[in-house]
């Protein structure tokens, strides 16, 4: 039965709201725009349009609930009738556009206004979700920018938080905009409301649905259960890593994956704004940024030790420190943490790495032995992990957020939001390294301590395993002074990474007054073949391969200048199964850089996706090259290196289009063609490569027929039969990917 037969424009419902025109459907009623007769005020109406039992019965109990909900982020309910023949919702009239109209008229949103939107969204689900209502359709249309903030609207197909016997004849919504699980007998929970948050900021982020909604439904379905979409980074290869590894949480396919709930995500999103907003405040702080601070209690003590050693307070004042930073710290509650900072960076240069944890070590251990940590240790090792967590918050402020989880092996401690210069002071680390020795000797526990950094994200991670407490830091260390230009023109900044060839460095170039990257070459390598390389790499003149500047040395150690480039590496976003058209864009890019390399005769020598990266150049995306060996070739990780050179033999341009084609295939199945993992050993993985039939392979990976062809002749593995080099297979490439 239809209750909307008789209801109109100008329908009065309950003697007092006067329908004026429709504004809106979906689900199970309309919206329309009416007046509030009674006090002269335009409202929002929803009507039912079907009057089945258990369509009223779902609306009764939601309308109920709702309207129980607080939040200036939920639509307000002002009224309601549920038991009538006619029931009906009245709610308040929104001004402002949705997402949806925004993205239209305006296209892609500041990561900060994002950010911005889903933090009140996420306010508004918690409300929600504690009224154990879950809306099943976020989605674009239905989050409106109104003047007073962030509103969620159109309950239309919600549910109550426990689905008793869920299946997908209950299904409603938008193909596009539905989670995994409500394509499957899996009954939906909070967590599918959290999986919309996730496309809703993947959309406001690139401009685009995560899931192409122009193709045929039947495809589009299949793409959000197996959750083949574009990585975000492929739109938005500027955004960090925080940033996207909180979008692609939101948006794991399997809702164990995802935040267990709204406050979660809400805690974890704190983590993140804070990590941008330090990432926006290179510039001088204003009163919105304010500087990192420590409690003067925590550093006391270990200023006291350091300045004890007359030569560590000489490299400190040097290096810019205040002869009152430690009359300073015993006077005021707060200091800068960048004056700390200054000073452990100065005792790690002067009294090395094995002293300075050993002082800190100390330090905690006279300051703990009788305090919580030990009774925190004697109880459980998560009040152990809790009490480091509030710790860090109350002894650090602005620094950063830091997330501690529990596994069968320890505790990890991982620092989210901290400042570059904080991350990246060596000091710093080893002080905080010897620290955790410290509590795990004041708990009673045994085990190593060790640091590890991914994509700017530095964890410690204490190991509980039975030994001798030590400690391990695997980290990039000094080649030079801090204070000495290097080549007297180059300034370093910060570690980039470590190669097989030498450290990377960004630095800045006092000459040019712009920002380079140098590349250190481990001693051992041929001076003579060295240049010759170098003078290749220069002559690559290809907007897909990072620029050689030039060939410097200092201290008789050669050093590359070269382009600095921002932004993750492809193997940020294996493990996706990439839609044919991303993977097209990607592979041109590719191919084009290769192409310009090989034609000058430099080959590449280490090809893989960490020497790919997704770079923004002046609002441009492009994917470049790096990474390429200097001297001799370094060595390709197992399923990247053709069979020729797990014999022994030297890189050609032959085994970069191996290595390339190996890229593709893994882009576009989500696994190599020749896995290693599915081998024994080096010889094992080479008989594969040399006896498995390509139909085999291409059928296992499900390649797409039209690319085929040009994979099976850039893997076959004899290197006569390939593709000469990147250029010709650039040019048989040239009608696939198009």
């Amino acid at each position: 039965m239809n209750s909307e037969a008789s209801i109109g424009v100008g329908t009065v419902l309950g003697r007092r709201y006067a329908l004026q025109r429709p504004i809106g459907s979906g689900g199970f009623g309309t919206v329309w725009h009416a007046l509030d007769q009674r006090v002269g005020r335009p409202v929002a109406v929803k009507t039912l349009q079907q009057l089945e039992d258990s369509v009223v019965q779902s609306f009764r109990r939601e309308a109920g609930l709702l309207g129980s909900v607080s939040s200036p982020h939920i639509v307000r309910v002002l009224d309601a009738e549920l038991e009538g023949p006619t029931p009906y919702l009245v709610m308040e009239l929104l001004d402002g556009p949705s997402i949806r109209h925004q993205l239209a008229a305006r296209g892609p949103m500041s990561v900060e206004f994002a950010l911005g939107v889903v933090h009140e969204l996420l306010l508004g689900l918690c409300a929600l979700h504690r009224r154990a209502i879950v809306h099943l359709d976020i989605k674009p249309a239905n989050v409106v920018l109104s003047p007073n903030g962030t509103k969620l609207i159109d309950f239309g197909i919600s549910r109550p938080g426990a689905i008793d016997r869920w299946d997908s004849s209950m299904l409603r919504g938008t193909p596009p905009y539905l989670a995994p699980e409500l394509l499957t007998k899996q009954e939906p929970d909070v967590r599918t409301d959290l999986y919309g948050v996730g496309l809703l900021l993947y959309e406001m982020l690139s401009g685009r649905p995560a899931f192409d909604g122009t193709k045929p439904v039947a495809a589009v379905l299949a793409d959000v259960r197996e959750g083949r979409r574009t990585p975000l980074r492929i739109h938005c290869p500027w955004l960090s890593v925080t940033v996207t590894a909180f979008v692609r949480t939101a948006l794991a396919t399997d809702p164990e994956d995802r935040f267990a709930d709204a406050e979660e995500m809400l805690a974890a999103l704190d983590l993140v704004r804070r990590s941008e907003t330090d990432q926006a405040s290179s510039r001088p702080p204003t009163a919105h940024v304010p500087w990192p601070r420590i409690a003067a209690r925590v550093a006391v003590s270990r200023v006291e030790a350091l300045m004890a050693n007359v030569r560590v307070r000489q490299r400190f004042l040097r290096r810019g420190g205040r002869a009152r930073f430690f009359d300073d710290i015993r006077l005021k509650p707060w200091v800068s943490l960048s004056e700390y900072r200054r000073l452990l960076d100065s005792a790690y240069a002067v009294i090395g790495q094995t002293a300075l944890a050993e002082i800190t070590r100390a330090r905690i251990v006279e300051e703990s032995r009788e305090g919580p940590f030990v009774e925190a240790a004697r109880r459980s090792r998560d009040e152990l992990g809790a009490l480091l967590s509030g710790y860090w918050k109350t002894a650090f402020r602005d620094a950063g957020g830091v997330r501690v989880s529990n596994d069968s092996r320890g505790l990890r401690l991982t620092i989210v939001g901290a400042s570059s210069q904080f991350r990246n002071s060596l000091g710093w680390r080893t002080a905080l390294t010897g620290s955790l020795i410290g509590v795990l000797e004041v708990a009673g526990l045994s085990g190593s301590v060790r640091l590890r950094e991914e994509d700017g994200v530095v964890s410690w991670f204490m190991d509980l395993d039975g030994g001798p407490s030590r400690f391990q830091l695997d980290d990039v260390k000094p080649t030079h002074r801090a204070e000495e230009l290097i080549g007297g023109r180059y300034r370093s900044l910060r570690p980039l990474g470590s190669g097989a060839f030498g450290q990377v460095w960004e630095a800045h170039d006092t000459h040019l007054d712009r920002s380079v990257a140098i590349k250190w070459v481990d001693e051992g390598v041929d001076s003579a073949a060295l240049r010759e390389r170098a003078s290749l790499l220069a002559a690559v003149r290809s907007n897909h391969v990072v620029r050689v500047l030039d060939l410097e040395s200092a201290d008789d150690r050669p050093f590359l200048v070269m382009e600095l480039a921002n932004g993750p590496t492809l193997a940020t976003v294996l493990g996706d199964v990439l839609p044919f058209e991303s993977v097209c864009a990607l592979g041109k890019d590719a191919l084009g850089g290769l192409a310009a390399m090989h034609s000058v005769g430099a080959v590449h020598g280490s090809v893989s996706p960490s020497s790919l990266l997704l770079s923004h150049d002046h609002g441009e995306r492009r994917l470049k090259w790096i990474g390429f060996d200097i001297g001799e070739p370094s060595r390709l990780p197992p399923g990247y290196a053709a069979p020729e050179l797990v014999r022994g033999s030297a890189p050609t341009t032959q085994s970069d289009v191996f290595a390339l084609g190996a890229i593709l295939f893994q882009l576009l199945s989500g696994q190599l063609p020749f896995p290693p993992s599915h081998h024994g050993d080096a010889r094992e993985l080479r008989k594969a490569m040399e006896e498995t039939p390509w139909i085999v392979v291409s059928t296992l990976g499900r390649i797409p027929q039209r690319v085929s062809p040009v994979l099976e002749r850039a893997l076959t593995p004899d290197p006569r039969d390939r593709y000469r080099d990147a250029g010709e297979m650039r040019d048989a490439c040239a009608s696939v990917f198009a």
